[in-house]
């Protein structure tokens, strides 16, 4: 049985990304690139986990939406969402948590798109 609270954080993950998708936020070419995956984990709380770096290389801060894909071992697969602001010529970490997936250890993790505005 879930809780209302995650419940909740899984119906903001899903409209932050209609929202993103619907009104075309930023693009998504090029700063893919600006995004490293340093970690990637299951905790009891969270479920899959990763960690990752956003490098800024431009020489204007930019608002970064990113969207990771946690692969496990039997096949199943969950998505994360976070939304960054980072300075130019900056690098900041950010914890992505798979939405609504407590699922079992990730294999890898993926970055499956970037967009950045």
């Amino acid at each position: 049985p879930r809780t209302w609270a995650e419940m909740v954080l899984a119906l903001v993950g899903v409209v932050v990304v209609l929202v993103i998708v619907v009104v075309g936020h930023g693009s998504s070419g090029g700063h893919k690139g600006d995004v490293k995956v340093l970690s990637c984990s299951r905790t009891d709380f969270t479920g899959p986990t990763a960690l990752l770096e956003i490098t800024n290389s431009s020489s204007a801060s930019l608002e970064y939406s990113v969207t990771v894909t946690f692969h496990a071992a039997d096949g199943t697969s969950g998505e994360g969402f976070t939304h960054v602001a980072v300075g130019p010529g900056q690098s900041q970490q950010a914890q992505v948590d798979a939405v609504g997936n407590r699922g079992p250890m990730p294999t890898s993790c993926d970055v499956t798109d970037v967009s950045a505005s």
